[in-house]
């Protein structure tokens, strides 16, 4: 669905993928592992300015924005698809 880039398989054509073995985040620092951990692996990310962002789940047919004008806490990511994933089941 999404060209992965050859320098961070995490990143294609403007959007963040998740089910990457290898994360290149901002300042060039690499993390094994996918974005978000405890997201679906098919989810793609829009993360734009003032930490708005959007996922979209192909295989839940899901859509979560989040309209946020404040930083959230440095794991939101992480803690919201927690959250999400109890609530789905």
């Amino acid at each position: 669905m999404f060209a992965r880039s050859a320098t961070n398989p995490a990143y294609g054509r403007l959007w963040w993928l998740n089910g990457s073995a290898e994360t290149a985040r901002p300042g060039g620092r690499r993390t094994p592992g996918q974005l978000i951990p405890a997201a679906p692996a098919d989810l793609v990310a829009a993360l734009g300015a003032l930490d708005r962002k959007l996922y979209v789940v192909p295989s839940r047919k899901l859509i979560v924005v989040r309209m946020g004008q404040a930083a959230p806490d440095r794991d939101f990511d992480q803690q919201l698809w927690v959250r999400l994933a109890q609530a789905i089941a």
